[in-house]
């Protein structure tokens, strides 16, 4: 018996379903994939333009529409066909949409651009650190955002001495931020002490406001009496209405 000898077959050429070779496939792809670049890339400088000539509403409603298109896939796959664009890209639109959100006070939006973590520090100003303070400041997360301010401090210290070693004009942004960081800071604390203050005020009110009553002469323990309440009729006589009212504001 003759054994079947099995002879070599030819390359077969693939053929996408429009007739083209893989190779012409490859070129064109690649062809719209530098068009998307070139587009994204327009995109963003003009949402530089509208930062630079504070046209914020238009910037924050422009970064709104840009993020959601660069955030319609998943990451892998925008990572897969853009590569390193991508991620500069985000880190554009993040930035410049917390600007626009803080200025404009969307909060809800300011936080969404924040929490992806794209944004990296290029420019070495602590930027990042101070968008993500001035939020936990809103939020009443005091301590959160004095955190904010010591990692942005530590972040940029290196950075701001090489540069300050280079020149002043060079360092500026740097130390415009250090110095943002500072009176940031400042206000932090005031903020927290401040609603300290106030929940201790809420509970000692209400006992001044039993003292007014407590301690007034008897003919005008009845009307004294009425101070403690807001809706109090306004028969008081005017000395002890202005301290009701004064005691009531605090409340």
């Amino acid at each position: 018996p003759t054994s079947a000898v099995s002879t070599p077959r030819s390359p077969v050429r693939m053929l996408s379903p429009s007739g083209a070779t893989s190779r012409e496939e490859l070129e064109r792809r690649s062809a719209s994939t530098q068009r998307a670049i070139d587009k994204f890339n327009a995109e963003i400088g003009r949402l530089r333009c509208l930062g630079a000539q504070g046209e914020y509403i238009k910037l924050y409603k422009s970064t709104l529409r840009l993020f959601e298109r660069l955030t319609q896939k998943s990451e892998e796959e925008m990572v897969r066909r853009f590569k390193k664009h991508w991620a500069g890209w985000m880190c554009e639109v993040e930035m410049l949409g917390a600007q626009a959100s803080l200025i404009l006070k969307q909060w809800h939006s300011m936080e969404v651009f924040l929490k992806n973590g794209h944004i990296v520090d290029r420019e070495l100003e602590g930027a990042p650190g101070l968008f993500e303070a001035m939020l936990n400041l809103h939020k009443n997360e005091f301590d959160a955002a004095l955190g904010n301010v010591r990692d942005a401090r530590l972040g940029m210290a290196s950075a701001c001495a090489s540069l300050l070693g280079e020149s002043y004009a060079r360092a500026y942004g740097c130390l415009v931020t250090a110095q943002q960081l500072s009176e940031l800071e400042e206000i932090i604390q005031f903020k927290r002490r401040l609603t300290k203050l106030s929940e201790t005020m809420s509970t000692d009110t209400e006992l001044l406001l039993e003292d007014v009553g407590l301690f007034a002469p008897p003919s005008l323990m009845p009307a004294a009496a009425r101070a403690s309440d807001p809706d109090a009729s306004p028969e008081l006589p005017d000395q002890l209405q202005r301290t009701s009212d004064v005691l009531v504001d605090l409340k």
